[in-house]
């Protein structure tokens, strides 16, 4: 099944990101928070086809926003960063993606993110937010540089205004940066994070990077107190 959506905004929010408004009108289109959608456009007779992640909420006045990350080997970021104008005509499939947040997982939330895998995640954020704003919600970031930091201003901004968020940066590429951690997402870092006993995890990022953070909870199930079904991942490019 398809929507039709006409874009509403395009934001640049990285040098190598834009967010994209897509006004679906009265179609009654769904979604969970932390779900993601197939862009279909025609491009010189051809048609391309590309994941997404809904960055924004259910209920957010019949739009969805998806963050797209310019990658020169795939024609549709290319197209959508360089050709794509307000109005223009976007079709979309149904809400796609079994790692969602529901009211059935209780908080503390953990969520650990690598590059633009930040935007499902986001989503999250931002319902719980909304609908727990006492809830303790702790996001583990990595990116490669400072550059790199999708979503800053809203995540910081977030941190100053509710006690209950925390915002925690590791950058892997520079050490010229103001953020807490350096390198990869290790052991030592998330026992200095010290996370919330019993709390709810959610990871994604590339595929390489979820896999060994994974392993590493497992192997601090005991000691950081993680249920057994307690950790919920799904893997996306960088």
């Amino acid at each position: 099944m398809q929507f039709v959506t006409h874009i509403k905004a395009i934001q640049q929010k990285t040098p190598n990101v834009k967010l994209f408004t897509l006004d679906y009108g009265a179609q009654d289109f769904r979604f969970y928070p932390g779900q993601w959608v197939d862009i279909h456009l025609t491009i010189d007779d051809e048609t391309h086809n590309c994941g997404y992640s809904i960055t924004s909420i259910p209920g957010s006045n019949h739009s969805i926003e998806v963050a797209v990350k310019l990658a020169p080997e795939l024609k549709l970021t290319t197209y959508l960063h360089n050709s794509c104008k307000i109005g223009d005509e976007i079709f979309i499939s149904r809400a796609k993606g079994e790692v969602y947040l529901t009211e059935h997982i209780a908080g503390p939330y953990v969520f650990i993110a690598g590059g633009v895998g930040i935007t499902p995640l986001y989503s999250m954020i931002q319902h719980i937010q909304i609908n727990k704003p006492h809830t303790p919600v702790t996001l583990i970031y990595s990116i490669s540089t400072p550059e790199e930091f999708l979503f800053e201003k809203e995540l910081r901004t977030l941190e100053k205004t509710n006690p209950d968020f925390r915002c925690l940066v590791t950058v892997s590429r520079t050490t010229h940066h103001h953020e807490r951690f350096n390198g990869r997402i290790n052991a030592d870092m998330l026992r200095a994070v010290s996370p919330p006993a019993s709390s709810s995890y959610y990871l994604c990022g590339p595929p390489q990077m979820v896999d060994n953070v994974v392993e590493i909870l497992h192997k601090l199930r005991g000691e950081l107190d993680i249920g057994e079904d307690h950790i919920h991942y799904d893997k996306w490019w960088s």
